[in-house]
């Protein structure tokens, strides 16, 4: 039974009903030169191609014969699947080339004007008939499943970062390294945006198996914040492109000053503490007052305190304050004098433990 084309991209799948597996054919030892006794028999791989093929209609002044027109011809490469009645299948997926150049002779009212004959041949000559031949409508042989990114979608310039991605075959090959099959950046195509162009295939993908490549990306350095194109897709390296696209995705970059400027702030934000509130800098000696502001040259953890602050200034006018109780702003009494350098017998004035709180 043959399902001819309607309009549309389709997949060419033909069943066939011999009992015997068209893979393989035994020969007579006994045909060959050498020694075996004339019961022995010697298997050869076979190789089948799938053949259409149709005739072209005489013109209507009764001129030449038609033409035969060679329509398809395809090595089937051995990809025979045993079906659960004990025939043999073979599918293979046409090309838009292979589909255009078949939809005018293979169509439910083409077929039969043409007499288009669909048929398996091997390179001796043998013929098979297939019992079955469907058309399925096209579907690319990648689908994309998931991916994973940085919450929001937001990196800072010039970090790495892990991300994931995850593709079904929907294919009738299996996915393997040594066929060139990759992950391949897109958006452009073949960037290097993310410091890499490819990620390997992690092991072999049979068709409706799904595959997750999980690789480290890193952010592009740049000086203010932008947006880099995240897009991937399937590539059997140096044969071609295949399959769905990831969904493309806008990632924010920020630049490296930006970031410590919002984490200051959020972290100013989460300690109750703003750019000219008081605050507490306490460390396990005490703690002292001061007025908050924000650099956004410093890291988030990182406090930077002046001293000499308890000293008053008229000309300036900057008052004074206790040198010695909590309210002041003397830093030296919240550094501790346990760690003193062995040789110079210094305090570690530049580095010390400390805590930021809201002061009241």
């Amino acid at each position: 039974m043959v399902s001819w084309l309607t309009d549309g991209a389709y997949r060419l799948a033909i069943t066939l009903t011999s009992p015997l597996d068209l893979r393989r054919l035994d020969f007579d030892r006994a045909l060959r030169r050498g020694t075996g006794a004339p019961d022995d028999k010697l298997v050869f791989e076979n190789v089948w191609r799938v053949r259409i093929a149709s005739f072209v209609p005489p013109p209507s002044d009764g001129g030449a014969p038609s033409p035969v027109v060679s329509l398809l011809d395809v090595v089937t490469e051995q990809r025979f699947a045993r079906t659960g009645t004990g025939s043999f299948e073979y599918r293979c997926v046409l090309t838009a080339d292979e589909t255009a150049a078949l939809a005018p002779y293979c169509s439910v009212s083409a077929a039969p004007l043409h007499g288009t004959s669909i048929w398996f041949e091997d390179a001796g000559g043998h013929v098979s008939a297939p019992e079955e031949v469907q058309w399925f409508p096209a579907m690319p042989p990648a689908l994309f499943v998931t991916q994973s990114l940085p919450i929001l979608a937001v990196m800072i310039s010039g970090r790495t970062y892990g991300v994931s991605v995850t593709m079904r075959n929907t294919g009738v090959e299996t996915w393997t390294a040594a066929a060139g099959v990759k992950l391949g950046s897109q958006s452009p195509q073949d960037n290097t945006t993310w410091g890499i162009s490819r990620v390997a295939l992690p092991g072999p993908v049979a068709p409706g198996e799904t595959v997750t490549f999980s690789f480290t990306v890193t952010a592009p350095s740049v000086t203010q914040t932008t947006t880099a194109s995240f897009q991937w897709r399937m590539v059997k390296e140096f044969v071609e492109w295949f399959g769905e696209f990831t969904p493309h995705v806008a990632v924010q970059i920020v630049s490296l000053k930006e970031a410590v400027r919002v984490a200051a702030y959020y972290i100013g934000q989460k300690r109750g503490r703003g750019p000219g509130d008081w605050v507490s800098v306490e460390t396990p000696e005490g703690s002292v007052r001061a007025r908050a502001r924000l650099n956004d040259t410093l890291k988030p953890n990182v406090v930077c305190g002046q001293h000499g602050w308890w000293q008053a200034c008229a000309e300036i006018g900057a008052p004074g304050y206790d040198p010695f109780g909590p309210d002041g702003a003397n830093f030296n009494l919240i550094i501790g004098n346990g760690a003193i350098d062995p040789i110079s017998g210094s305090v570690p004035h530049r580095a010390y433990l400390c805590q930021i709180r809201r002061a009241d």
